[in-house]
């Protein structure tokens, strides 16, 4: 017999175009919850009678189960160690190719480009970082390249990672946007992990915190895909509460695996 929940996912997936399927049940019911609790709803049964004749309820759901947790420069100890693999890249190959896997609303895919610039200097290369996610309101603010500062988003405190952070960045008041230089460096683009191929390899793909998230099925599936484009030697970042599947770890020399850092063999 199907639940109330099963019928909920289930009519996602079918009309919201969602792979409720690909995240782990925790997971969805944290967040589905959460929008039963705004919207008066006291069951799954009485929520999905609500979604199913509310367009903005929708709208409101799929914002909620995506997922959109991001900070310029997060875990600035992982971020030291990306510094140093862009600087040995650059001195290998001068325009390394770099992947934002899930990259929200582009703070990572940023901070790559800013970094590659603290260590190439050029602002004349494009294109050096890609980012993806499957959320196009996320990206659509990630191509605007403009964040505001409130009580609970310190992007002053994010950005203070570089001393010269306002070499790369446009700062008044509460607002800090983006330098075109920095962006002309990043191309923004909608990929969804499990079901979209990945036609380019990479030097260096940073795919993190996005398999807490994810049901055990899937996680293979993306680790391979991850896999196959990266080029060999390039080195792969997953989130720090995050591991490696063991059937691939013969394939991949581990770098720092406190902070997850992988090198393609």
């Amino acid at each position: 017999m199907t639940s109330d929940f099963d019928k909920l996912i289930n009519y996602i997936e079918r009309n919201l175009s969602f792979h409720g399927t690909y995240y782990e049940k925790k997971y969805l019911k944290r967040r589905i919850r959460s929008r039963m609790k705004r919207s008066d709803s006291n069951s799954y049964r009485e929520y999905l009678s609500k979604l199913k004749n509310d367009k903005k309820e929708q709208k409101e759901l799929l914002d909620t189960l995506k997922v959109n947790v991001t900070k310029f420069f997060r875990n600035k100890d992982v971020w030291s160690e990306i510094d140093d693999i862009i600087n040995n890249l650059v001195e290998e190959k001068s325009r390394p190719k770099m992947w934002s896997a899930a990259c929200s609303d582009g703070r990572e895919a940023y901070s790559l480009a800013m970094i590659y610039m603290e260590n190439n200097g050029s602002t004349l290369s494009n294109n050096v970082v890609t980012a993806t996610d499957i959320d196009d309101k996320a990206l659509e603010k990630a191509r605007k390249g403009i964040y505001k500062a409130s009580r609970t988003v310190d992007i002053k405190k994010e950005l203070s990672y570089l001393d010269n952070y306002n070499e790369y960045i446009d700062e008044n008041e509460n607002t800090y946007k983006v330098k075109d230089k920095v962006k002309n460096l990043c191309k923004f683009k909608h990929k969804d992990l499990i079901a979209d191929k990945i036609n380019r390899q990479f030097d260096l793909i940073l795919c993190r915190n996005v398999f807490i998230y994810v049901s055990n099925e899937y996680k293979m599936p993306i680790f391979k895909s991850l896999k196959k484009a990266l080029k060999p030697g390039g080195y792969l970042i997953i989130g720090k509460t995050e591991t490696m599947p063991y059937e691939l770890r013969p394939e991949f020399e581990t770098i720092n695996r406190r902070l997850r850092i992988h090198r393609k063999k």
